[in-house]
């Protein structure tokens, strides 16, 4: 696949690049935002800086002026070439000044600190340079958000049962009391309990069984996806419910195998925040089918006729591409921000973050070329685990018609 299709991570919330020459400026600096929640990226070499922002936005770049191989002016203007968005902020000496206020006037940069610094003058540019960031990418999402005539309300019962589990020792069965409010809802998550995805021995037959046996986490990540998935419902057109349907099976799959690749990675990583990142990948495809169902019947036909990736097609007919669309909504949904993180970059560079690179495989796995383009250390993994895989995929596909 075209590595043009690829686009650069987007950056989880608060992202900071430093750039010195100097190694006792870079611990300083690093010391000194160590208690902060900002994701820090270090570098003492502009080169090594730049091939880092290619691939990954960020909100913030500090860097010094005067460096060997490149100049700070350079490593400025090309920097606000790949990645105009981030505030840049001038950490440098008095004898540069002219220099620095020169490229202030050529919008380079929005701020210079000099050296030495205040600390506390430091901190409070780049709070506020995160607050003016953070009212950007809201806007840019609400922006995206606009284009819906109408958007489905967060999943109540899920934030019901999380309040549950939080103010109540004995909550189990109060969560089962809440799930069994809704019959449907109780068919579908005893189907899935007792479907090959969680290989129990015995018959569950009530949620409160499915919560002893699966647990309380993974029985409110299934209430979730359904609830998630049920919002969009009301779609009357027949091709577009089939889709939807179609959409919400391969999404339960690619969930499930998320989870199991997460359990034999060797580093840690949160299989219930995996599972439901990987089972609401493909949200912002459902919205945009249900919310423009005559759109739909022409991407549908554009997909059919020129067998292109999905991404690729969607990229071709609409101004925000679906992954844009999905990371939007579940920041209206207030959803963990990795969550929001992994949708969004699912079809760019994941930056080595195991998170996206275990739902990036997952989805690699179950959709092939639909998963296209992905980061192309994926298909590495993919050699790697398509062999251990395979016998799971062959059972999680023989369970088919979940929902009927």
């Amino acid at each position: 696949m075209n590595q043009e299709n690829l686009k650069p991570s987007k950056a989880k919330l608060s992202s900071i690049v430093v750039i010195d020459d100097e190694e006792d400026i870079l611990k300083t600096l690093k010391s000194l935002f160590h208690r902060e929640k900002y994701c820090m990226y270090f570098f003492n070499s502009g080169a090594q800086a730049l091939d880092f922002l290619k691939y990954n936005n960020v909100d913030v770049i500090i860097t010094d002026m005067k460096m060997p191989e490149i100049s700070g002016i350079e490593l400025l203007e090309k920097s606000a070439e790949i990645n105009p968005n981030a505030i840049r902020i001038i950490l440098s000496g008095f004898e540069e000044k002219q220099i620095v206020l020169k490229a202030i006037q050529r919008g380079l940069a929005q701020h210079y600190v000099l050296k030495p610094w205040e600390d506390d003058q430091l901190k409070d540019i780049v709070k506020e340079s995160m607050k003016l960031q953070d009212q950007l990418r809201r806007k840019h999402l609400q922006e995206i958000l606009y284009a819906f005539k109408s958007l489905p309300s967060p999943p109540k019962l899920h934030s019901k049962l999380v309040e549950i589990l939080k103010s109540d020792m004995q909550s189990h069965k109060e969560i089962a009391k809440e799930i069994e409010k809704s019959p449907a809802l109780v068919a579908k998550v005893l189907r899935i309990s007792n479907s090959v995805f969680y290989g129990t021995r015995k018959q569950i037959s009530s949620v409160y069984e499915a919560i002893s046996f699966i647990g309380t986490e993974f029985v409110l990540s299934i209430v979730l996806g359904l609830e998630s998935f049920d919002s969009f419902n009301h779609c009357r057109d027949q091709l577009i419910r089939e889709q939807v349907e179609e959409i919400r099976e391969t999404s339960i799959l690619r969930a499930h195998l998320a989870r199991e690749l997460s359990i034999r990675w060797n580093k840690k990583s949160d299989q219930h925040e995996i599972y439901v990142a990987a089972l609401l990948l493909d949200i912002g495809i459902i919205l945009r089918l249900c919310s423009s169902q005559g759109r739909a019947h022409e991407f549908f036909n554009t997909f059919k006729n020129q067998r292109k990736p999905i991404y690729l097609i969607d990229k071709q007919m609409y101004t925000a591409t679906h992954d844009e669309v999905g990371s939007a909504l579940l920041t209206y949904w207030n959803f963990p921000s990795r969550i929001i993180s992994a949708i969004a970059n699912h079809h760019s560079y994941t930056c080595d973050d195991i998170f996206t690179t275990i739902v990036q495989l997952a989805d690699a796995l179950v959709q092939r070329k639909n998963s296209y383009p992905h980061d192309p250390g994926i298909d590495e993994y993919l050699r790697e685990w398509e062999p251990k895989m395979s016998s799971t995929i062959e059972e999680l596909q023989e369970t088919n018609n979940i929902f009927e």
